[in-house]
């Protein structure tokens, strides 16, 4: 049976596209299994969201107003 090294070596010498193509592959096997529960429960928060700002429910504010002011609050730490 090979060993990491051999595999990692064997794998270096791919060619960039199928060298990602591994990478990707590895680093999903690292994920935790999909929880359909929770994917569910976020498109519905979503879908919530969304409804609250089509009708008006929210205010929404503009990028560097938000960043602005989160950068004034970290900056008084």
């Amino acid at each position: 049976m090979r060993d990491a090294q051999q595999i990692l070596d064997d794998s270096l010498a791919l060619a960039p596209a199928d060298r990602a193509g591994v990478a990707r592959e590895l680093l999903a096997s690292l994920d935790d299994p999909v929880d359909a529960d929770a994917a569910d429960t976020w498109v519905s928060e979503i879908e919530a969201r969304a409804r609250d700002i089509a009708g008006g429910a929210v205010a929404l504010e503009d990028r560097p107003k938000v960043r602005a002011r989160l950068v004034a609050r970290l900056t008084r730490r």
